[in-house]
């Protein structure tokens, strides 16, 4: 969604099958023919859900086109927003909808965002007491599509908290529509405007930490690892994602080292060091935050003893894992799902 200087390598950006395929049965719903629509996104057959099943830029850039040629409606985005739910993001849009807060949820979404789509990165920005969700182009992406995902996003936090998260205003890249955003503001529910440097969902800052009615971290965690495992699939130059995929499979053995990891990857330890170094990130910072998304999983998924988790974590023994457990979390494994199953009453 935006930023002053877009990359323009758009044949290499794609898009999950999902959303496109939202904006194609938004189109039948108008009465324009399903091959007439394929056609004009240049696919064979509608996309499905599945993460890997992958629309290029370019295709949802024509079928944004025809869109407004076949409808000859300005503010089709606005309606097509209708066809698009959380189901259409996969893993993540469940993720998402299992976040504790707006903070929560959009920090998740911008950490996985390229499984949804290549042509922009979301960062949350607080400032001046106001919280900005902020989209940032790296690809042409067309008007239709800021329409259709931040209205749908607007909903969906909306939904989430009870109609309590509702943006002060919405600032959008895209050009002024014919009547200067009067359907804008109606759709949005708050003031919209247009040529900005950035696309961005603007909240006051307390809105931000506001529970959602959806909050479950255990749906969140277990998605966040489906989607590990995909992004692992589908962009290989992904280390990141790479390294906590082996991880998952490694730590039963207890056998974690970076030179282990290394070799499943097929490149040098000092190769490995290097492209996490690139990523701001280190191989002990991947393990430590891999082992408390499943640490934290499974204590809320399972009757799981500290035992078990502590085996399958990698862990010597239990006194090893509750000493790094109380670091990470400020708690020790029983304390903490002591915690934890009291605030859900069971």
């Amino acid at each position: 969604m935006s930023t002053a200087s877009v990359v323009s390598n758009d044949a290499h950006v794609t898009i999950i099958g999902g959303y496109v395929g939202a904006i194609i049965r938004a189109l039948e719903a108008r009465g324009i023919a399903t091959d007439a629509v394929l056609r004009a996104a240049g696919v064979s057959q509608a996309p499905s859900n599945d993460p890997l099943n992958r629309i290029p830029l370019t295709s949802l850039q024509r079928l944004a086109a025809a869109a407004f040629e076949l409808t000859n409606d300005p503010y089709f985005g606005l309606y097509a927003a209708n066809f698009l739910h959380a189901a259409n993001l996969h893993a993540l849009g469940f993720a998402m909808t299992a976040s504790e807060t707006l903070r929560e949820l959009c920090k998740r979404m911008s950490r996985y965002f390229r499984l949804l789509s290549g042509a922009s990165r979301p960062e949350l920005n607080i400032r001046d007491g106001e919280a900005r969700l902020e989209f940032v182009f790296v690809a042409a992406s067309p008007a239709l599509s800021e329409d259709v995902f931040g209205l749908f996003l607007v909903r969906l936090f909306s939904e989430l908290s009870d109609g309590k998260v509702r943006p002060i205003r919405i600032e959008q890249r895209r050009p002024s529509p014919p009547d200067d955003g009067v359907h804008h503001c109606r759709a949005f529910g708050c003031p919209v405007t247009f040529g900005n440097r950035n696309t961005s969902l603007v909240f006051d800052v307390s809105a931000v930490d506001l529970p959602l009615t959806g909050a479950s971290r255990e749906l969140a965690e277990q998605n966040e690892r489906i989607v590990i495992g995909y992004l692992a699939k589908l962009d290989r130059s992904d280390i990141h994602a790479r390294v906590r995929a082996v991880l998952q499979q490694q730590f039963p053995s207890g056998s974690v080292t970076k030179e282990s990891v290394a070799k499943k990857l097929y490149m040098s330890p000092r190769t490995l060091q290097v492209k996490l170094a690139k990523s701001d990130t280190t191989f002990h910072e991947v393990v430590d935050q891999t082992r408390l998304a499943l640490a934290r999983g499974y204590i809320e998924n399972s009757a799981m003893s500290i035992t078990e988790i502590a085996y399958l974590l990698g862990f010597s023994d239990t006194s090893n894992f509750s000493r790094a457990f109380k670091r990470w979390t400020g708690h020790t494994p029983r304390t903490y799902t002591a915690r934890w199953r009291q605030s859900v009453g069971s």
